[in-house]
């Protein structure tokens, strides 16, 4: 017992590695006296030489062992720390050199993947940002209609996602007509999503003593026939004992046909009846666009005038005891209109005097015995020149004796008055005399009666309010009344 406790103090604890290594040595091919010294074994699986670098399994540790107790052994760890030690200067600086490269690597790696990172984030938020931005001009553009595209050249898109036409703004309205019949008016015009108004002015509302107009409220002319948009519209009214009966004709969207409203108000203007809407059966070419006129002469008798698109002006006449529009005709071979021209005609001196602006801008003219179907040839009114732009209407005024006419238009500078007084004709602009129109060329609505009472009216400002001016005396304009909201 005593030699056994002593067998481990006859070696040199220092002895102990060598001899540890020594005893898991196995034989080599080569001379184990190059190795270095306390070196491990070489591994047969080793293939470079940086496999030299200690690794696990390493040299006085058995291979043998299960894996997790290798994991816990404490010596596992003394015994690489000494391993490192007994490497020579060289396999130490190669196993530095490649921790150093496996860590320039790793870290190489992780940059280059930040960077990656970082250019997907940015290219995810800039397309992110492409199609709000897309998004939010659909938006607007449907909030607010604009020409340009919704999606610019240099988006991230490929399509555009507002595949909407914006809605073209309405268009001006062409025409104000206004008609009278003893003294009672009616304006009648279209808004501008194409329904037809009216509103009737009776005198006998009316306070003279405080120059006050009373107007009946705007009503809204029930039609089964929608009107086109800026439609032409020719109006007449005639009184047959205590009712007025009031034709107006307008151009149809269903087959772009002419239609025809009539109906009937109570002279006292408490009420009106529903238009009857009927389509016309005169055989006509009017079609959009074109200038129509329409006027009494007599009780029961209308006269109406149209220039088709071929500039040729004709008239077509009606008779209340048939019920029936005859055949328009043309009133001569010379008598040829502008496209855009408007036409206007009155009774003056016991004849039809019927203007319109001729293919040169000219002002034209031709009488007729309204009783006939006879016209004289065509005149030019020397006294006036040509407007800068066609006016949308012509209005006409005359006195109730006829030696007086009077033409009001908008020539898109200043409103003109060509005037036919005491056997001659004189021409004048009102300048400032007058509020400006909210369009330079019109449209206006002329009535006189009385005599001596004329009245205008047309859109002033944003269009959206008539206005109405009435000529004093010595030839002074006031600035009546008006309504706002009824016109847009």
């Amino acid at each position: 017992m005593a030699d056994l406790q002593r067998t481990p103090l006859e070696h040199d604890p220092k002895s102990l590695p060598q001899l540890h290594v020594a005893k898991n040595t196995v034989p080599f091919e080569h001379d184990p006296k190059s190795l270095p010294e306390f070196a491990p074994p070489p591994n047969k699986f080793r293939n470079s030489a940086s496999d030299k670098c200690p690794v696990y399994p390493q040299a006085g540790i058995d291979t043998h062992k299960d894996y997790y107790e290798l994991s816990d052994s404490n010596s596992s760890t003394r015994d690489v720390d000494e391993e490192k030690k007994t490497l020579p200067p060289s396999e130490k600086r190669l196993c530095s050199y490649r921790r150093n490269i496996v860590i320039a690597a790793i870290v190489f790696v992780i940059i280059i993947a930040a960077i990656a990172g970082g250019v997907a984030g940015g290219l995810a938020a800039s397309k992110r940002k492409s199609i709000d931005t897309v998004a939010t001009q659909d938006v607007q553009d449907h909030q607010a209609p604009s020409p340009s595209p919704s999606v610019s050249p240099n988006s991230n898109l490929t399509e555009s996602t507002n595949t909407s036409t914006p809605a073209p703004a309405p268009e001006p309205m062409r025409k104000i007509v206004t008609t009278q019949s003893k003294g009672t008016m009616f304006n009648i015009w279209q808004k501008a999503n194409g329904d037809l108004w009216m509103r009737a002015y009776y005198p006998e509302k009316a306070d003279y003593v405080k120059g006050q107009i009373k107007w009946v409220d705007p009503m809204k002319l029930e039609t089964t026939q929608a009107a086109i948009n800026n439609t032409p519209i020719a109006a007449a009214a005639f009184q047959s004992n205590d009712t007025f009966e009031i034709h107006i004709h307008y151009m149809a969207q269903a087959q772009q046909s002419q239609s025809s409203l009539v109906f009937h108000c109570n002279v006292n203007g408490t009420s009106c009846e529903s238009p009857r809407t009927t389509s016309v059966s005169e055989s006509t070419t009017n079609t959009p666009g074109a200038a129509s006129f329409m006027l009494s002469p007599a009780v029961g008798l209308l006269r109406k005038y149209t220039a088709n698109n071929d500039g040729i002006v004709s008239e077509a006449s009606y008779d209340s005891r048939s019920n029936i529009w005859n055949a328009a005709k043309p009133i001569g071979d010379k008598a040829k209109a502008h496209k855009a021209s408007p036409l206007a005609a009155g009774i003056a001196n016991g004849e039809i005097w019927l203007f319109w602006f001729d293919e040169d801008k000219k002002l034209k003219m031709a009488t007729s015995v309204w009783k006939s179907s006879t016209w004289s040839q065509p005149t030019s009114l020397s006294t006036y020149t040509t407007p800068t732009e066609l006016p949308r209407n012509l209005g006409i005024a005359t006195s109730d004796s006829g030696q007086t006419v009077q033409l009001f238009f908008f020539d898109g500078a200043k409103m003109q008055q060509v005037q036919y007084a005491r056997g001659k004709w004189t021409t004048g602009d009102l300048g400032g005399s007058v509020p400006k129109p909210s369009l330079a060329n019109g449209p206006l609505g002329v009535v006189a009666y009385n005599d001596t009472v004329v009245r205008m009216y047309y859109p002033v400002g944003d269009g959206k309010g008539i206005k109405e001016v009435a000529e004093g005396s010595g030839g002074s304009w006031k600035y009546g009344g008006g309504w706002e909201d009824e016109y847009d």
